[in-house]
């Protein structure tokens, strides 16, 4: 009968913090650079159910009616437009 192979234990997966507590720049630059583009690879995906998708788009197309109707511009504004009004940059002009 052959011998038991040893088992090998796998090494210990290491975290973000781990990798800031050895203080290696180059691995923590490689790191950032790495969620860097995961993120931007994730720009606008939308993780919810189909089902969830279908309501937040509905409310938001119902969103956009009434931002119109109250700005008196029923038909004319585009999408983006809207949102410019609906959503501003400055929150405190928001429903004035």
């Amino acid at each position: 009968m052959a011998p038991i192979p040893p088992v090998k234990v796998p090494r210990k997966r290491q975290g973000l913090a781990g990798i800031i507590e050895r203080g290696n720049s180059e691995e923590i630059s490689a790191l950032i650079e790495e969620v860097d583009t995961l993120l931007a690879g994730a720009d606008g995906y939308r993780y919810t159910s189909q089902s969830t998708q279908g309501r937040q788009d509905r409310h938001l197309a119902l969103y956009r009616a009434v931002v119109k109707r109250l700005h008196g511009k029923e038909i004319t504004l585009s999408d983006e437009d809207t949102d410019k009004l609906g959503f501003p940059e400055d929150h405190k002009v928001l429903l004035i």
